[in-house]
């Protein structure tokens, strides 16, 4: 059966260095508007629940995660409660070869449902520019410098 794709955009303001409390204002707001399988997207900004403001690499280490961490956890939930796909950005600590630091500004794409057209789905949402893999694009490198 054929529908519309239904995307949930969550927008908010979070606070620089408070993860668990934007999480948890994110939560609420979600659930105050939406319902189980009432969307198949919830989209959630770059850096959502860090917010964005950071003056340094230093600022924003203690906040990076790697691929399963705080943000994957946090959308997986919300995936699973709501049956739809969810994505969020978050900043990411890889280890170089050089064992240094790399920072990324990611972002985190979790499906607990794969209905029958899923890909077929997922392939309309991004021709029609309701999802793009990246949220915000303000310099042309794939690593954070600051």
């Amino acid at each position: 059966m054929e529908h519309d794709v239904r995307v949930c955009a969550v927008q908010f303001n979070p606070v620089l260095f408070e993860p668990e409390r934007n999480m948890e204002k994110a939560e609420e707001l979600l659930f105050s508007r939406v319902k189980p399988s009432s969307v198949d997207f919830v989209v959630f900004p770059e850096m959502a629940f860090t917010g964005y403001e950071f003056r340094s690499k230093q600022e924003v280490l203690p906040y990076c995660e790697q691929q399963r961490g705080r943000t994957y956890n946090f959308c997986s939930s919300i995936s699973k409660r709501l049956e739809a796909c969810v994505v969020a950005g978050y900043p990411e600590r890889c280890v170089g070869a050089d064992g240094e630091n790399v920072l990324y500004n990611s972002m985190c794409i979790v499906v607990s449902r794969v209905p029958e057209s899923s890909f077929d789905l997922w392939l309309k949402a991004v021709s029609l520019g309701l999802l793009k893999t990246c949220v915000c694009c303000e310099k042309s490198r794939t690593s954070m410098e600051i």
